[in-house]
């Protein structure tokens, strides 16, 4: 004898693929957070490349147009031209870096929609300058919001503190 479908089987079905649906979608979520957690370390990988080879446009690109950065007191909004001559500056300065590294494992948190993340990160960065006998050692800990801007994610704002 076959099963008749009534409006009360019907809601318990309705019910049921409601609660595989959203499980599927959580699920999904989830493996998007750890395969966005995945790039923005490989991000911050790439941070310490460019830094290794002096490579001040491959670092800004990874900057939005709207990037700021706030240090010492400052708040500044660069253009792409200006965060280049910066860093370009800077990496001119140095001689070599003998590290650029995470003391601590980043701290990496996300808006409920995914848009925005926000990475903490505490970095010992040794490097010779140009000049100089001896190594200049900084302790630093800085927050970098990121915004996925099509479909990649951007470094939208810095903000530095050093020990």
């Amino acid at each position: 004898m076959k099963k008749q479908i009534t409006p009360k089987n019907h809601h318990h079905l309705s019910l049921i693929f409601t609660f595989f649906f959203l499980l599927s979608c959580t699920n999904n979520a989830k493996q998007d957070f750890e395969k966005a957690k995945k790039e923005l370390l490989l991000l911050d990988a790439a941070q310490r490349k460019f830094h290794f080879t002096k490579n001040a446009s491959g670092l800004v690109a990874l900057f939005s147009k709207n990037y700021m950065f706030v240090n010492q007191g400052e708040i500044k909004f660069p253009n792409e031209k200006k965060s280049i001559a910066r860093f370009k500056a800077y990496f001119d300065s140095v001689d070599s870096f003998l590290r650029w590294d995470n003391i601590e494992e980043p701290i990496i948190r996300f808006s409920d929609d995914g848009s925005v993340a926000y990475v903490v990160v505490h970095k010992m960065v040794i490097l010779k300058e140009k000049n100089k006998v001896q190594t200049n050692t900084t302790d630093y800990a800085w927050l970098t919001v990121y915004k996925k801007l099509n479909n990649e994610w951007k470094i939208d704002c810095v903000t530095s503190t050093n020990k």
